[in-house]
């Protein structure tokens, strides 16, 4: 075992114990994973940190779950933007047209 085992273990805690108070669902599933797998805590250990941080009552489905749809409303107003009118150009005059590229004989 690892010297810094204990520091590590604790850093997890900690960690733990932030995204419980921060009810980060999406990453509380797979840290649990984490620490039931590599980290060497028991379901009593997560159970006792859970308690400590929300008491015994478990949160309802719908804390944890995020809803499915979230509507926005945005004013229409906030989408228009004032641009002046496009102008036609006039067509190209015959002087203003480009060099012809084709190339003369050289010899």
């Amino acid at each position: 075992m690892s010297i810094f085992f204990n520091e590590w273990r604790n850093c997890l805690r900690e960690h733990y114990r932030y995204v419980l108070r921060t009810e980060d669902w999406i990453t509380e599933k797979t840290l649990r994973e984490v620490l039931l797998g590599v980290g060497g805590f028991s379901e009593d250990e997560l159970q006792a940190l859970y308690e400590e941080i929300f008491g015994s009552v478990a949160p309802t489905q719908e804390e944890i779950l995020p809803p499915d749809e979230v509507e926005v409303v945005i004013p229409q107003e906030e989408f228009t933007v004032d641009e002046p009118p496009l102008e036609e150009e006039p067509p190209p005059q015959e002087e203003d047209k480009p060099p012809s590229f084709i190339q003369g004989r050289l010899f």
